[in-house]
């Protein structure tokens, strides 16, 4: 099951209702908040079902800090990386 949401106005309520796995996809930065909270679920089968909601519950983490944790990760957009093209060599 796939959730629809609009990624460019994502808050609070949205991060907590999608999978983990979704989230981590669309931001990679998002591994960092979990792993400083001591949650494994960065790598973790069942994170295709399990939501933020359902991780904080599990772990007894603060629902509150980990969602503002993980929403900050939305703010800060990197740039797409550039692709390293291969240069040719001028042979004397």
């Amino acid at each position: 099951m796939r959730c629809e949401v609009d990624m460019k106005r994502i808050d609070k309520n949205e991060i907590s209702e999608l999978p983990i796995r979704e989230l981590l996809m669309r931001w990679p930065d998002m591994a960092r908040a979990f792993l400083k909270l001591r949650m494994s679920c960065v790598g973790c089968p069942v994170s295709r079902f399990e939501t933020a909601k359902d991780a904080a519950r599990n772990y007894g983490r603060d629902l509150d800090v980990l969602l503002e944790r993980l929403e900050q990760c939305t703010r800060h957009r990197r740039k797409p990386a550039v692709p390293r093209t291969k240069t040719a060599t001028a042979r004397n």
